[in-house]
């Protein structure tokens, strides 16, 4: 056999491989959908009137599918029917959504689905930052507070609890250039009430909150001019929903941007 007709046979049976291993390899990639349930790791309070959630990856996922049900605080915190939110082919969604709902996402792999995940609370509410204003205290020597009144419109049919214990805030200045957080303070929620609320948010109603973070003034200089947001934890239904249960809100001088979200 010449050589160039043996190297011509070594490359039609090298072809005539690749084909049949390429074309046996496709059902195989199909069969390896797990069926795993997901776990939604995030959910997060995010400007623009967003909730924001993430989960883990399945393995052979083509899509996932995010449903939602809404809550009724006034039946025992019962959820209404299951409806179809969004389908994404990402591990993760950012979209626009107000009120009191249960989330959950599956795993979609042709006409094959994974169980549901867990079912998430997310509370929607809005909030918008109407007064920001320095302070230094007479008797202060290196620094004040950075005071910030925040209007919060619940649009959902549960109480919001701003409590004394448990609840966390956190400031954080924005580069309005580039729209990223530069910098974060611990936040803290004026007290101006008793047994521990500081403000409750009534269902439908609007209220005003008050928090503050320490600052010095050469940072107040640097950062005045800068954008700024305040994320705060509450407690739906405080009265009734167990401790653990808590969710956030975000918001900043922008009321285009005033957030949602909770965890």
């Amino acid at each position: 056999m010449k050589r160039s007709s043996y190297l011509q046979l070594k490359l039609t049976l090298f072809f005539l491989f690749f084909c049949l291993t390429a074309s046996v390899s496709r059902p195989c990639a199909a069969a390896s959908f797990t069926r795993t349930r997901p776990k939604l790791n995030i959910l997060s309070a995010y400007m623009n009137n967003a909730v924001y959630l993430k989960w883990n990856k399945v393995r052979g996922a083509k899509k996932y599918e995010i449903q939602r049900a809404k809550i009724n605080p006034k039946k025992r915190n019962t959820v209404g029917k299951w409806k179809r939110w969004a389908v994404t082919r990402n591990t993760s969604i950012k979209k626009r959504a107000a009120g009191d709902f249960r989330y959950r996402v599956r795993a979609i792999s042709g006409n094959k689905t994974s169980l549901w995940s867990a079912s998430k609370r997310i509370f929607g509410a809005n909030g918008v930052i109407t007064n920001v204003v320095y302070e230094k205290p007479m008797f202060y020597i290196f620094g004040g507070t950075l005071n910030f009144r925040v209007l919060i419109t619940n649009r959902t049919q549960s109480q919001m609890g701003f409590v004394k214990t448990g609840s966390q805030s956190t400031i954080y200045a924005i580069d309005t250039s580039t729209n990223k957080v530069v910098k974060s303070w611990p936040g803290h929620l004026y007290i101006a009430e008793s047994y521990g609320y500081a403000k409750q948010v009534n269902p439908g109603k609007k209220q005003s909150v008050y928090f503050y973070c320490s600052m010095d003034e050469d940072e107040y200089e640097q950062y005045k001019n800068y954008k700024f947001m305040v994320t705060a934890s509450f407690y739906p239904n405080p009265w009734v929903e167990p401790i653990s249960t808590v969710m956030a809100v975000a918001c900043t001088t922008n009321v285009a941007e005033s957030a949602i979200a909770g965890k």
